[in-house]
């Protein structure tokens, strides 16, 4: 490719290259006040619409017959980017791309093998102002990016890459400007600076391009990704040396439900500044952004429905970017205000959500020893599914408990009140140690019962009455079959 390059004045180098390999996971952006284009190359694969999420809202316009679309292929950000294949984006001239002697940035993630021009003007008629960023060139370096602005009585400015990128990785590029330094990163290291007092119109000639420019055949657009693309006004967003614009991705979210809400918690982003919350009804998405900038490390859904699974995926946010999803939790409403939790003879234990009346079906059920297996109604993530039940085999419960629920707390630790003066210790079959704290009465009335040989109900109840959490009380059944030995220990 021949572009339009003029008189060399002032080039200062220096070199250095870091590659990012396609796995890794860097950031979708959030634009600030002084964005006034960024394309996060966001969308479903093959998508023909690209969106501008700067308050600017600029429309883009594909120009040619090889459509520019969003790629799931290969991303830096949000598992997508844009794919330019001899086709380029148009934006209309808008005073936001008139830069003047202003500082600005233009940054972007760029992967290719081929190259060609990345932005450009409308016209060929090049005037004062008037900008290249270009990917490869036929006698200046074929695989280098350059910039370049035509300036006044041919004093130009260009910026030359020392790293040859034109590699198929991936490179971060911004180029600044400061009072009259610009300045050429690559993947975070000045490689290039220059000195003019140039006027800019990244509109010059009517138009805007991206993946090309107005004078550009389809051989000379830019072929291959780009991601991330974004274009400030006013400032200057590096000067030195940084760390490409990436947040940390959270990877431990938890969900936890009651009856009237689902609270999400997460460790924290020691370089954050908020979290985007994201949520669907369906697995894996797509997600809708339920509440932006949340500066907690927790959060608690209200606007929630009995009866349906809601899947969660957070979102950091760190210098102005977004990270990529987080795990994905799925939680729903407790629906009935108890949870049984039943502990099986191989030590596997399952949790249900159940109305009071249902919870006490269950231990009349087992107590009554009825039917040798008990049907639970499962009515959370049925996926493909219309219903879904657990078979609870009578004679496989080790021991279960049952918990009322409200949204109160209580306290986390045993009582030690003096009236608790002895320790029932219980070795369960399946190897399991119960410890319960109780009046020496409690004590004289569980030995009793098992002494007797069970004979007044097959379970013994304990209530506990500390680690509550959220629930009015707990309840323990001890099945009799079940005990392997117990201890008693008397103050």
């Amino acid at each position: 490719m021949k572009s339009k390059f003029f008189k060399l004045v002032s080039v200062m180098i220096i070199s250095s290259m870091v590659i990012f390999s396609n796995a890794m996971p860097i950031s979708a952006l959030e634009a600030d006040a002084n964005t006034v284009l960024l394309l996060n190359m966001d969308g479903t694969n093959g998508s023909t619409t690209f969106t501008d999420s700067s308050a600017s809202n600029h429309t883009l316009t594909i120009n040619g017959t090889s459509a520019a679309h969003i790629s799931t292929d290969t991303s830096i950000s949000s598992n997508a980017s844009g794919y330019f294949n001899g086709c380029d984006l148009t934006i209309a001239q808008s005073n936001d791309f008139n830069m003047g002697t202003a500082d600005f940035t233009i940054d972007f993630w760029f992967k290719s093998s081929t190259g060609h021009t990345i932005m450009g003007n409308n016209t060929s008629a090049w005037g004062t102002g008037s900008i290249s960023i270009t990917l490869g060139h036929d006698t200046l370096g074929a695989n280098n990016l350059f910039f370049f602005v035509s300036g006044a009585n041919s004093t130009n400015v260009l910026l030359k890459s020392t790293s040859e990128v034109k590699d198929n990785q991936w490179h971060h590029a911004a180029i600044s400007r400061s009072s009259n330094v610009f300045r050429l990163f690559i993947d975070g290291k000045v490689e290039a600076t220059n000195t003019s007092t140039v006027a800019i119109d990244f509109s010059y000639g009517g138009l805007t391009h991206i993946g090309g420019c107005g004078w550009d055949s389809v051989s000379s657009k830019f072929h291959g990704y780009l991601d991330n693309f974004r274009v400030t006004k006013g400032l200057a967003r590096w000067t030195s040396d940084f760390t490409p614009p990436k947040a940390t991705p959270i990877a431990n979210l938890i969900a936890t439900a009651d009856s009237k809400k689902i609270n999400l918690s997460w460790s924290p982003i020691s370089n954050a500044t908020g979290y985007n919350i994201y949520r669907s009804t369906t697995e894996s998405g797509p997600y809708n952004l339920i509440k932006s900038s949340v500066t907690e490390s927790s959060y608690a859904d209200t606007q929630v429905s009995n009866k349906t699974t809601y899947y969660y995926v957070v979102t950091s946010i760190c210098e102005g970017s977004e990270s990529i999803y987080s795990n994905e939790v799925c939680a729903s409403l407790i629906d009935g205000n108890a949870l049984v939790r039943i502990t099986m003879d191989t030590g596997e234990c399952k949790e249900y959500d159940m109305t009071q009346d249902e919870a006490s079906a269950f231990v009349s059920w087992y107590n009554g020893d009825v039917s040798l297996y008990y049907a639970i109604d499962k009515g959370f993530n049925l996926s493909c599914f219309a219903s879904r039940k657990d078979y609870v085999a009578h004679k496989r419960i080790a021991y279960f408990e049952v918990m009322s629920y409200t949204d109160t707390t209580s306290s986390s630790s045993p009582s030690t009140s003096a009236t608790n003066s002895a320790l029932l210790r219980i070795s369960m079959e399946n190897g399991d140690v119960l410890e319960y704290e109780m009046t020496s009465d409690n004590v004289d009335a569980f030995v009793t019962w098992y002494t007797g040989g069970a004979t007044s109900s097959p379970t013994y109840s304990i209530a506990k009455t500390y680690n509550l959490g959220p629930f009015t009380d707990r309840t323990d059944y001890v099945v009799y079959d079940q005990i392997a030995n117990f201890e008693v220990l008397k103050n």
